[in-house]
């Protein structure tokens, strides 16, 4: 549950450094959040609940393809852990072929969002704002 009295915690775990970076800078600089940015090569589901998130944003393509866990993993371990299966989680992805072949599986599971890539800081914000009201 979201304490109104103190900024909500939100998980960014991607390939992309830049990515980060600019998470870290939008939502926790300019919409006052606490930000933590995982890079996908080092994050397991145990680090993630380590962070405690309110929420949680996860990049469906990580890069490598021959890492240990990609993406979507991460997100069914998440949903499947007893800490993190509450949390919203906003799946970022350019792979729309990927989202339309997991579209079965998106729409069973509780609290998980699409925004697909290239998006604006415009598209991003209303969404965690919804997703972070009590």
């Amino acid at each position: 549950m979201l304490d109104r009295n103190r900024a909500a915690r939100i998980t960014v775990v991607d390939d992309s450094s830049e990515f980060l970076e600019l998470m870290e800078e939008f939502l926790g600089r300019e919409l006052g959040h606490a930000v933590t940015g995982l890079e996908a090569v080092r994050a397991s589901v145990n680090d993630v609940a380590d962070s405690r998130p309110d929420l949680l944003l996860v990049d469906l393509l990580l890069g490598d393809p021959a890492q240990t866990v990609n993406g979507w993993e991460i997100v069914l371990l998440a949903k499947a852990h007893r800490d993190l299966r509450h949390v919203p989680i906003i799946l970022v992805t350019a792979d729309l072929v990927g989202v339309k072949e997991r579209a079965p599986e998106l729409e069973a599971m509780t609290n998980v969002h699409v925004l697909t890539k290239p998006f604006g800081l415009d598209d991003l914000e209303p969404l965690v704002r919804r997703l972070l009201t009590p």
